[in-house]
């Protein structure tokens, strides 16, 4: 069986690049047995800042928070009201762009893959498996594997254009219920619909409920990865806390991640200023991602800005934060696995998955600030043996569920299914 997936390049971060590099990991270290698999190539990782001598970090997030002090937060574009809730208007003009541009990314791949009568042309956005759609041969299978949390089109329209707004207004703008209806169609017409766990098919249905009746016949491919590298691996945790910007005599939880609002990260900085005092529960929250000028001047917050080092990060943290208003089933976390990180984790989608399979996490049963709050003040009490016991869950579960190892058996699974199912016509 022939396998093309489809895509310009792979890559470590989030999303299908992420995933696939991960895959391609997986299918180095195992093989894919009787398959043949294409993947996009590896792509170049994304310039991110280099890390810098602890004085010079210090030097230049003074300087930032005096530029902020004068002038203020960036400015960012908002489209008007009227812009957003008039149909084929703003909204849409955005997602034709962003749709054609998923359609461009795959298109050199797509034409590839038919040309040479591969078998299953496995898409990894709505886009993609629709070009895959009206190009295959009849012989040919195409596979689409979902990886956003939500309905494309409440994803990209929030995160656009409107994230200070709730998702449950974002999902009922017309001209995201009208590019929904164009996934939903998408999402029927392939062969395969793949998601990670029953879990995330509830994220997306949550955004709208005619995704229930699309997804019954989804298929669940829990997914694998491992973590990048450490640069510093024969540093000690002080030294490496040192390295990374971190204080030595503090618990550290870490923030790995950006400022979009399904990721929950306005609410993580609403729950910090409502936690007791520093010195009475001593711990900071390290944000790692956005960048520096974007965050408030809280003084439980470090800053740390786009980074390269995200293992050495992991391993020098005491937890790892993930209160995410949707979740399917993140890499992050299980790279956090990997390196035995407790997890502080909202009780929501793939998270809830994480716990059930024995991740050492302490849940978040909302994301009311109170809640948030109270689950730090906890993680950052933890003793010694507390923490110790998580990190030891948390590599069993890496262990015996989210390895690459297990990523390529559950694809090699998947592939072999290919050989009884036939194409659509």
């Amino acid at each position: 069986m022939t396998i093309a997936h489809l895509g310009s390049k792979t890559g470590q971060q989030g999303g299908p690049a992420g995933y696939l590099a991960q895959l391609g990991r997986a299918f180095d270290a195992y093989g894919t047995a009787d398959h043949v698999v294409a993947l996009p190539p590896l792509g170049t990782s994304p310039a991110l800042a280099p890390v810098q001598p602890s004085g010079n970090r210090a030097a230049q997030q003074w300087l930032r928070r005096l530029r902020r002090s004068v002038v203020g937060p960036p400015a960012l574009y908002r489209p008007s009201t009227a812009e957003i809730n008039t149909p084929g208007g703003k909204v849409d003009e955005m997602m034709s762009g962003s749709w054609s541009a998923m359609e461009a990314d795959v298109a050199a791949s797509v034409a590839t893959a038919v040309a040479a009568n591969t078998d299953v042309l496995f898409a990894h956005d709505a886009a993609a498996a629709e070009t895959a759609l009206a190009q295959r041969q009849p012989h040919q299978q195409v596979w689409l594997f979902l990886h956003t949390p939500m309905p494309l089109a409440l994803y990209l329209t929030w995160c656009w254009g409107v994230p200070e707004r709730e998702w449950q207004e974002v999902a009922q703008l017309p001209d995201v219920l009208s590019w929904n209806a164009r996934e939903l169609g998408v999402i029927g017409r392939v062969d395969k619909v793949v998601m990670p766990c029953p879990e995330s098919v509830d994220e997306l249905v949550k955004g709208d409920r005619r995704f229930a009746t699309a997804l019954s016949r989804v298929e669940f491919l829990m997914t694998g990865a491992a973590a990048p590298p450490r640069q510093w691996p024969d540093l000690s945790r002080t030294e490496l806390r040192h390295r990374c910007g971190l204080p030595a005599a503090e618990p550290v939880g870490l923030y790995i991640g950006n400022a979009q609002p399904y990721r929950g990260f306005d609410r993580l900085l609403d729950a910090v200023r409502a936690m007791p005092s520093r010195a009475d529960v001593p711990g900071i929250v390290a944000v790692a991602g956005p960048a520096i000028d974007t965050l408030p001047l809280i003084g439980r917050v470090k800053a740390l800005g786009p980074v390269r080092h995200i293992a050495d990060l992991l391993a020098a943290s005491d937890f790892v934060i993930n209160v995410n208003r949707f979740s399917l089933f993140d890499l992050s976390t299980i790279e956090a696995l990997d390196l035995g990180c407790p997890l502080v984790l909202h009780a929501v989608g793939g998270n809830l998955t994480f716990k059930r399979l024995g991740a050492g996490a302490a849940m978040i049963p909302d994301l009311g600030a109170r809640s948030i709050a109270d689950a730090l003040t906890g993680a950052f009490q933890w003793t010694t043996a507390e923490r110790a016991a998580r990190a030891a869950e948390s590599r069993h579960c890496y262990g015996e569920h989210v390895s690459l190892r297990h990523l390529r058996d559950r694809h090699v699974a998947l592939y072999d299914s290919a050989m009884r199912v036939p194409a659509q016509s």
